[in-house]
């Protein structure tokens, strides 16, 4: 039905599987989440390709085979959410639905046949939704988030975790003029709608934050043609100039040569080279630093906008880690363990704070896995973990300095030295070195840390012990607080701490 306002909060249980339907221009898809949470884990995920906005800029109407491809699929996921007995739902119609004119009627089909509750979203609302899943899943962006569906094109501002202006533009490949064939005239049309919104050019040079599938779509062919070491889309990031020959390349393709290109579906290839011109003239227009790609768009806007203040203001990688920790780890990371490596680190900015504290929680989540895996257990896991928060170096960062917590050999994964810069390397190591330093000492008692301390002189590395924990110390330890000295050019010193002692 119409959107009513607003929406009602919900509470999260022990099985509180929520599915959220998208009912797009181009596609109806079913995402099942884990739970209504900060970072909710997708559990079930289809999409069928129905093309319902198909012809809409012509006729007016839906698309007559787009509606029977679209209520063949919501019959399944109706069929599907009985069955796995899920209770909570949200379904959502976007720009489609609302603009043709046999739009209501349809809706009320599909509302009878699969008994779900359909909202039908503004534009303006679509538009919100869309840049809440992208400040959800990347929290730091400050820049115009663009959710390219195949009805409309939806632009916001966002800053410090806040929307800020807004636009809807009739630019979806299904939207578009179909009478301007001729590129230039198409081009000028496109700049003219961007140029349109004077509050565009208050972010020139900051980040575009590219949503939607036909869009995500230039990030996989660009990750395949740059040969990108870790397949992952979300906080993909292309510098502008790259950005911007890229996406006139991509542009220019016909259908068979996109097809050679490979990873990109065959009922989406045709819209393609629009998606890709769309970009390229926004980058033109808006001069970003770079484009950042997002995973999270209208579906997990949905859902943030459910959850309350609270949970909307958690740090989303942390707030995972802490539940992997919870689930896998006998070890507090977040409090002696955090407090404990903070010398080694006395020039530290708030970002690498951040992942040092990221990486104290994850520093015994591999415990369990055998020990002569638990090193590349640890890699691949963070680096293919459905984190989001982090981009793709700092990702990197976490992987690298648990391998090394765990004893692997230092610059063992090329993926490190491909992302990471001379800096972040030497920081991971002195972490991850660090890490394995204390796990060994504390045995997993990790209030025996407390009676130790790390000083970093200009010559030494010095483990300070409280007298009555010298046992602590064995040749294991001492070569342990050499490998993270000999990584600081320092020499390692045991000393009892006679302030303890006094």
């Amino acid at each position: 039905m119409p959107n009513s306002g607003a929406r009602r909060p919900l509470k999260s249980g022990q099985d509180d599987r929520i599915a959220v339907i998208d009912i797009g221009s181009n596609s109806v898809r079913m995402v099942i989440y884990d739970r209504l949470d900060r970072t909710p884990l997708p559990i079930f995920n289809e999409k069928q390709m129905c093309g319902l906005g198909r012809g809409l800029a012509a006729t007016g109407r839906l698309n007559k085979d787009g509606k029977e491809a679209s209520r063949v699929a919501l019959n399944r996921f109706a069929l599907l959410i009985e069955r796995l007995g899920i209770k909570r739902v949200i379904a959502a119609g976007t720009a489609a639905l609302r603009e043709a004119e046999d739009g209501p009627d349809f809706v009320a089909q599909l509302e009878r046949e699969t008994n779900l509750d359909i909202e039908v979203i503004s534009g303006a609302e679509e538009a919100r939704l869309s840049a809440s899943g992208v400040i959800a899943g990347l929290p730091q962006a400050k820049g115009v988030m663009g959710d390219l569906g195949g009805g409309s094109l939806e632009l916001v501002a966002i800053d410090k975790q806040q929307h800020g202006d807004q636009e809807s533009l009739p630019l979806g490949p299904f939207k578009f003029p179909e009478k301007l064939k001729d590129r230039d005239d198409a081009v000028a049309y496109i700049r003219d709608q961007y140029e349109s919104l004077g509050w565009l050019s208050k972010h020139k040079g900051q980040r575009i934050y590219p949503v939607g599938g036909a869009w995500r779509a230039i990030a996989k062919l660009h990750m395949g043609q740059s040969e990108h070491r870790l397949h992952i889309i979300h906080a993909y990031e292309i510098r502008r100039e790259e950005a911007l020959d890229f996406t006139d390349l991509i542009s220019r393709q016909s259908r068979s040569s996109l097809e050679k290109m490979g990873s990109i579906s065959s009922r989406r290839i045709d819209v393609i080279p629009h998606a890709a011109l769309l970009m390229n003239v926004l980058i033109e227009v808006m001069e970003p630093e770079a484009v950042m790609f997002s995973s999270y768009g209208l579906r997990e806007g949905l859902l943030f906008d459910r959850l309350d203040a609270k949970m909307r203001a958690e740090d989303p990688l942390l707030y995972s880690c802490r539940a992997i920790e919870a689930r896998n780890s006998n070890f507090d990371g977040a409090g002696p363990l955090f407090r404990w490596t903070a010398p080694l680190f006395p020039k530290e900015d708030p970002p690498h704070e951040r992942l040092r504290r990221a990486c104290c929680l994850l520093s015994d989540f591999c415990w369990a896995e055998h020990p002569d895996y638990r090193a590349e257990h640890a890699f691949l896991r963070v680096l293919r973990s459905t984190m989001v928060g982090i981009t793709h170096a700092e990702r990197v960062f976490l992987a690298t300095v648990l391998h090394r917590r765990y004893g692997g050999k230092f610059g063992a994964h090329a993926v490190a030295s491909h992302v990471l810069d001379d800096k972040e390397m030497h920081l991971a190591e002195v972490l991850g070195n660090a890490l394995r330093l204390a796990q060994t000492l504390a045995g997993g008692a990790e209030a025996l840390l407390e009676h130790t301390k790390l000083e970093v002189g200009s010559k030494e590395l010095t483990l300070h012990v409280d007298p009555g924990h010298l046992p602590l110390i064995n040749d294991l330890i001492e070569r342990r607080l050499s490998a993270v000295a000999k990584v600081l050019d320092l020499s390692p010193v045991v000393s009892p701490n006679r302030d303890a002692a006094a």
